[in-house]
C-alpha cells in the first residue's frame, strides 16, 4: 500500500500559529502555502499570495531578490507608490526614461545635467506656479556661468525688482536671488523711446531725415546735412558777412584756414537833443 504524506492544512484563512523549521502548511480559506522559517522556529512564511509571516510582517522568500520583485511589480503600478527611503532613491535605466503623463517635482533643488535641453512650451513662467501674495524683493531672470579666459564669472539678465527695469549684468553677484554689479553693453537695434541721462529720446535723425525737435538725437551725418542745407560747405571759411539792425555798424571779414579778420566801421553816434 502506497504511503501518503500529508501536510498541515486548514479551511480557515489564518496562518498556522506555529510551524516547525521546514514544515509545510496550507490554508484553504486564503489559498496560501506556508513553510516554517528555516532560521526561526515556529515562524511561518507564506509562499505565493502575500509574502508575509503570521505576524503580518512582509518578508522575502529564499531565492527571491528585491530587484526581481520590483521588475514584476513596477510595470503594473496604477496608484501612488513610495520608492526608496529618507536618504533618496536613484533610478537607473539602460536607455531613456519616458514620462507620458504630467511630471511634478517638489523639492528644494532640481539639477538637470544634460548637453541639450528641448522644451516645447514657448513661454517660461518663473517666480512661482501661482500668483504671489506679496513682494519677495527677488529679481527674475536668467543667471548664467561663463569663463573670460582668466576667471570664471556669473552673469545675469532679467527683471531687476528694485528698479523695475530689465537689466544686463555681465559680472554679477547673486545674494539670495538679488543681483548686483555694473551693467553691461547691449548690442541691439532699438525702436521706440529711449531714456538716457534722464532725457527721453523718441527718434534718431539721420542724413536727409531730421526734425528740429528736442526729443530727437541727430547723427553726425544728419548734423552735416543740416549745415550744408544752410549753404555752408565743408572747406575753409572764406567770407563772413556782418549785419545788424543798427545801421551805424557795417563791414565784413575774410579769411582762410580758420583765421578771419574783420573790418568794421562805426558811423556817427548822435546823443540826441533835450
Amino acid at each position: 500500500m502506497a504511503q501518503v504524506i500529508k501536510i498541515k492544512r486548514s479551511t480557515g484563512t489564518s496562518a498556522p500559529g506555529t510551524l516547525a523549521q521546514g514544515e509545510l502548511a496550507y490554508s484553504k480559506g486564503s489559498d496560501t502555502f506556508y513553510v516554517g522559517d528555516p532560521a526561526a522556529a515556529n515562524t511561518p512564511i507564506a509562499i505565493g499570495g502575500a509574502i508575509k509571516n503570521n505576524a503580518g510582517t512582509p518578508v522575502l522568500a529564499t531565492g527571491i531578490t528585491a530587484q526581481e520583485i520590483a521588475s514584476l511589480i513596477l510595470p503594473a503600478i496604477s496608484g501612488n507608490v513610495t520608492l526608496g527611503n529618507a536618504t533618496g532613491v536613484t533610478v537607473t535605466t539602460a536607455g531613456g526614461l519616458v514620462v507620458t503623463g504630467n511630471l511634478t517635482v517638489n523639492g528644494t533643488t532640481t539639477t538637470v545635467n544634460s548637453t541639450t535641453t528641448t522644451v516645447d512650451d514657448p513661454i517660461f513662467t518663473i517666480g512661482g506656479d501661482s500668483a504671489p501674495g506679496s513682494d519677495d524683493n527677488k529679481d527674475r531672470g536668467i543667471e548664467f556661468r561663463y569663463h573670460t579666459g582668466s576667471a570664471a564669472k556669473v552673469g545675469f539678465f532679467g527683471y531687476d525688482d528694485s528698479t523695475s527695469k530689465f537689466t544686463f549684468i555681465p559680472d554679477a553677484t547673486n545674494s539670495s536671488e538679488v543681483f548686483s554689479g555694473a551693467v553691461g553693453t547691449i548690442l541691439a537695434n532699438l525702436e521706440g523711446s529711449l531714456t538716457t541721462g534722464g532725457h527721453t529720446i523718441n527718434d534718431i535723425d539721420v542724413a536727409g531725415e531730421f526734425n528740429d525737435v528736442d526729443d530727437h538725437l541727430m547723427t553726425s551725418a544728419a548734423i552735416n546735412d543740416r549745415i550744408t542745407s544752410f549753404g555752408y560747405g565743408t572747406g575753409d571759411i572764406t567770407q563772413v558777412v556782418i549785419s545788424s539792425t543798427d545801421s551805424s555798424i557795417t563791414g565784413g571779414g575774410t579769411g582762410a584756414s580758420g583765421n578771419i579778420s574783420f573790418d568794421l566801421e562805426v558811423g556817427t553816434v548822435d546823443g540826441g537833443t533835450y
